[in-house]
């Protein structure tokens, strides 16, 4: 793998993106009619305060969010490249509305759109009571922190290195992904941060509202794109 100049660590852990801005720029240097994959987080959503952690999976995304998924869908969209646009949920209400929004969005433009419903790839958590109690102690940002830096948080998590190179193996089968199409997955930063921890070798941010990791197939590998960084990879380096 070659490692980046820079990498997606260079920044503060929690700084605020632009929606979708790096998604879209690094989208759109990569040849068209090659295989792209796009795995983002949901949009804005509503407020989690006064719902208790048990019915968060039912909060689903703003008006806001809705507007600015919708025209996420359309710059995706606006690309020079026909290829047909495959969509996914992958999470709670919040990926699934958001992900309707973007093929909104883009059929708008003339996309060919498949809104293909749900992925079930599973996720991190090996210990619901371990990671609830890092949540409601307000310690969100260390328990990342610690993911990366030693592997797992005392149980709660399974590894990174565990994790990430299965769902990438997932991800990246061509009936999820086909080739010379653009598939694009909407679901939460939690499942997003591993998976450029484990591209990048190196801690990383944590994505804003539709931000994500970008996965462009090129001749010689595989281009992988990340709040602004790029690092250059192949197949055996994202599934290992």
């Amino acid at each position: 793998m070659v490692r980046p100049s820079s990498s997606p660590s260079d920044t503060n852990l929690t700084e605020k993106l632009s929606d979708g801005k790096n998604v879209l720029d690094f989208c759109n240097s990569l040849s068209p009619g090659t295989r792209r994959v796009v795995i983002v987080r949901h949009s804005e959503r509503i407020s989690f305060r006064n719902v208790p952690m048990e019915e968060w999976d039912g909060v689903g995304i703003t008006e806001k969010g809705v507007t600015v998924a919708r025209a996420f869908g359309r710059s995706l969209a606006d690309d020079g490249d026909g290829s047909r646009l495959n969509v996914y949920g992958w999470g709670q209400r919040r990926c699934h509305e958001t992900a309707d929004a973007i093929a909104e969005g883009a059929r708008e433009k003339g996309r060919p759109v498949r809104r293909l419903g749900s992925l079930s790839l599973g996720g991190p958590i090996s210990d619901y009571a371990a990671y609830k109690e890092w949540i409601l102690s307000g310690r969100y940002l260390e328990m990342l922190e610690t993911w990366q830096r030693a592997g797992d948080t005392k149980g709660g998590l399974t590894s990174i290195a565990e994790y990430s190179p299965r769902v990438f193996r997932e991800i990246l089968d061509p009936r999820i992904s086909p080739p010379k199409e653009v598939s694009l997955i909407v679901t939460h930063d939690f499942h997003i941060f591993p998976l450029a921890c484990h591209a990048f070798g190196a801690l990383v941010g944590i994505p804003d509202y539709l931000d994500g990791i970008v996965i462009g197939e090129t001749e010689k590998g595989m281009r992988v794109g990340y709040r602004g960084s790029v690092c250059s990879t192949d197949v055996a380096s994202l599934t290992r």
